[in-house]
Formats: structure tokens, sequence, C-alpha cells
């Protein structure tokens, strides 16, 4: 075989090196698209979760999720919410044995003669909390005292989606002889209107209040 000169040589080195350049630039190319297919899709994963914890409790930050719009705060104010309105956020917010349960009591209810059955109160924000808070203070006077019916946005079991109040005096009073076949407590005996999720097999004696 004839060998081939310096020149045919230098030119087919050439061109094997510009190949390699070639095939390199396209890989990196491919793997950059790859990188940012795999991170449109992790960010898509964190926004929805972001939305869905933000629809599940209406909920605010005390639950660790995000802000909640300002629909959802003035929403959660209101002082008369059907047990069945799960668009709402006091209700959606509700953890959803305790949801259920109070809807099966607000059922049993009407069923045995009681005309209403609302939420005065059921899952609130932090913000809601605390401004109830403030409020308990500035009517009782201090804040041991304010205590005895309003707790801390870190330890209300509303902001926390574990309570629910119940409105009118004539449910309250329903549920005050009827909650535990629900498996529902009364939790403080300053507050008729405030039923938690039973934990164990009977209601405990219901504190003496929420201090």
């Amino acid at each position: 075989m004839r060998e081939l000169d310096v020149p045919a040589r230098t030119r087919i080195a050439r061109s094997l090196g510009a190949a390699l350049i070639l095939v390199l630039i396209i890989g990196a190319g491919i793997g950059f698209l790859l990188l940012k297919d795999k991170g449109a899709t992790n960010d898509g994963g964190r926004s929805a979760q972001a939305v869905g914890a933000g629809s599940s409790s209406g909920s605010g930050k005390g639950r660790g999720q995000a802000e909640p719009s300002e629909a959802v705060k003035a929403a959660v104010r209101d002082t008369r919410v059907g047990p069945f309105d799960e668009s709402h956020p006091a209700v959606s917010g509700l953890d959803a044995p305790l949801r259920k349960a109070v809807q099966q009591a607000a059922r049993a209810a009407a069923e045995e003669g009681v005309g209403d059955f609302w939420l005065t109160s059921g899952w609130r924000t932090e913000e809601y909390q605390q401004a109830l808070l403030n409020d308990a203070v500035k009517q009782h006077g201090t804040l041991r005292v304010a205590l005895r019916w309003v707790k801390t946005p870190e330890t209300s079991e509303h902001v926390h989606g574990a309570a629910a109040d119940v409105g009118p005096a004539s449910a309250a009073a329903w549920m005050t002889r009827n909650s535990e076949r629900f498996g529902l407590c009364r939790t403080y005996a300053n507050e008729a209107w405030h039923y938690e999720l039973r934990e164990g097999d009977a209601c405990p004696e219901p504190k003496a209040d929420a201090r």
C-alpha cells in the first residue's frame, strides 16, 4: 500500500480532530437540554406542591404552608359556615377525620330536630388567631386571663386544623350530650362550643379552660 504523503496525513488528522470537536459539542448540547428538562420538571413539582398546600388547608402558615390569599384571610373570619361547605377554608382546612366527624354529627342533629348547625369557627390562619388573642387581651385586661379563652397561634388547635367551634347555642348543647357518638370531645369546660377529635376510647373530663 502506498504511504500517504505528509500533507494528506495532516488533512486527515485535522478532519478527525474537527469531527471529534463536533461530537463533543453535540454531546454537551444534549446534556444541557436534559439537565434543563429535569430542572423544569422539579420546579413544576414544587409549584404544584405549593398550590396544593394552600388549597387543602386554606392555609397558612401555622401549618408550614404558603401564605394564604387575602380572600382566605377574610373567609376564615366568617362565624356562620355550613359544615358541608368544603369550598370554605374554615371547613376544608380541618383535618379530614375531624371534618368527617363534624359532618356526621350535623346530619344526626338535623335528623333529631336541631334546626341549625353551623361552624362559628374551624380552621384559622395564624394572623386571625393572633387577632383574636389581641382582642381577648383588650377585653380581659391581661394576657394571662385572655389565654383562658384564646390560645396563641403556635398552640391553637384551630390553626392546626384540629378543632371546630359549633353554633348556635342549641347545636352546642346538643353536641354536649351527643358528641362522643361521633368521636368528638368537648375540650374546655368554659367553651361549650369547642370540639376536637377524641383520642382513645372515651373523652377525658374537659379542662377548666384553654390555658
